[in-house]
């Protein structure tokens, strides 16, 4: 039996999230852009991002384990869903 089917289920829920850019998401999971090289919390004020170049990781030490850095905006790495919350 796969997780494929699960999986997409899972990244399809994490997806709306950023779409949505729900801050309930944060500290659930952390999104990695593989053309930028960069990983962000879900409701990272950043432009989005294309889906088919978004990776899904459930730390920030997975996404940098993945060779990816820290956003510079939502800072990531912070601790707190408070953290890294930017108005503009």
């Amino acid at each position: 039996m796969s997780s494929t089917p699960v999986r997409s289920v899972i990244d399809e829920d994490r997806w709306k999230a950023v779409l949505a850019r729900d801050q309930r998401a944060d500290g659930l999971f952390w999104l990695g852009v593989v053309t930028t090289g960069i990983y962000c919390r879900p409701h990272c004020p950043s432009p989005r991002a294309r889906r088919e170049n978004v990776r899904f990781f459930a730390s920030p030490a997975e996404a940098r384990a993945a060779g990816l850095r820290p956003c510079r905006r939502c800072d990531p790495d912070a601790t707190g869903t408070a953290a890294g919350r930017h108005e503009n």
